[in-house]
């Protein structure tokens, strides 16, 4: 029998490759970006790799790697309220850090990426470190 996760992963590559936006995303002049269902995915994938990241985090407690997979599930889930930020703005042509103006919403979204990246840095490091003892 299959296991959640591995059933979750050809469930989405399925999905990918029966996909009508797969075939149209290979024109020259299709727009992605205005891509409903692509946008949606792209979200969901997001969240769904966040979420078996703090799984994997979860099953080595708080052991050495533990620590490590937690910090990388932080970046990552950072980094998948940025693509949902992305998502919005591509699709609903609305601004959810509008409220902090202009220059204040590309700031904080710059920080977001950041932070994001040195999370999942971060995570990388405690494990291979936590690896080679």
């Amino acid at each position: 029998m299959l296991r959640p996760t591995l059933l979750s992963v050809v469930l989405i590559v399925v999905a990918l490759l029966l996909s009508p936006s797969t075939a149209f995303a290979k024109a020259a002049s299709y727009d992605v970006g205005s891509n409903l269902f692509l946008n949606s995915f792209e979200v969901v994938a997001g969240f769904a790799a966040a979420l078996m990241a703090f799984a994997s985090a979860r099953t080595y407690r708080e052991g050495r790697l533990g620590k490590g997979m937690t910090w990388v599930a932080v970046g990552m889930t950072i980094m998948a309220f940025g693509h949902l930020i992305l998502v919005v703005r591509r699709t609903a042509k609305f601004d959810p850090l509008g409220f902090l103006g202009t220059t204040g919403s590309i700031l904080a979204f710059f920080c977001a990426v950041f932070a994001s990246f040195i999370a999942s840095a971060l995570g990388f490091w405690l494990i291979r470190r936590a690896s080679s003892k």
